[in-house]
């Protein structure tokens, strides 16, 4: 099992950047890049409040996976946040 999907405290560990994320009146929407078969992670994952989701296949390296999320992010967002998932202490601040 990769990594991001172990859990913590009763919860994948990639869903609680998701959360962080969602919080943010300045994210406009996420694009999770990830094999499809764990999509169902972030699908199943409470927000606290609607942001729309998107997914993006991986590619064979870390900036081929970087571009392919690009190319789902909306033409309207002006700033692209990458974050790497398996790092879930980001805050809000």
């Amino acid at each position: 099992i990769p990594k991001q999907y172990l859990p913590l405290r009763d919860q994948p560990i990639a869903t609680f950047s998701m959360q962080t994320f969602a919080q943010m009146k300045e994210v406009g929407e996420i694009v999770v890049v990830c094999d499809p078969s764990w999509q169902y992670v972030f699908q199943e994952t409470v927000l606290s409040r609607t942001v729309p989701v998107k997914f993006a296949l991986p590619g064979a390296e870390r900036q081929d996976s970087v571009f392919n999320g690009l190319q789902e992010t909306s033409d309207e967002a002006s700033l692209v946040c990458v974050h790497d998932s398996a790092r879930p202490l980001v805050t809000i601040e």
